[in-house]
């Protein structure tokens, strides 16, 4: 591992906006509550972070303020034989605006 070379790596992340939509619908009411991409802050797209979004929905994606985050990656599981990555969690994490 060659520090310098890690360092100067472009880091490729995921980020956008949180947003929380409450609205009256025929019958009752509606509560939204929206991941947008960044596009130019991002690196990444949904579909380059996870295929599958609804698999790997953020485990605190209900809970977060609206505002803006990144995508991060946490209790990463590796296969015992390869050393590979085969599960993860995905989560929200705050940025200053």
């Amino acid at each position: 591992m060659n520090f310098l070379r890690d360092y100067n790596k472009p880091k490729l992340e995921c980020i956008g906006r949180v947003r929380t939509s409450q609205y009256e619908i025929k019958g009752g009411f509606a509560y939204t509550k929206t991941f947008k991409v960044l596009k130019r802050r991002s690196q990444l797209s949904i579909d380059d972070f996870c295929s599958d979004i609804i698999e790997y929905l953020p485990l605190n994606f209900l809970e977060v303020e609206d505002g803006v985050y990144k995508l991060g990656v946490i209790n990463e599981s590796r296969d015992w034989e390869t050393g590979m990555v085969d599960d993860w969690d995905v989560t929200l994490i705050k940025l200053e605006e």
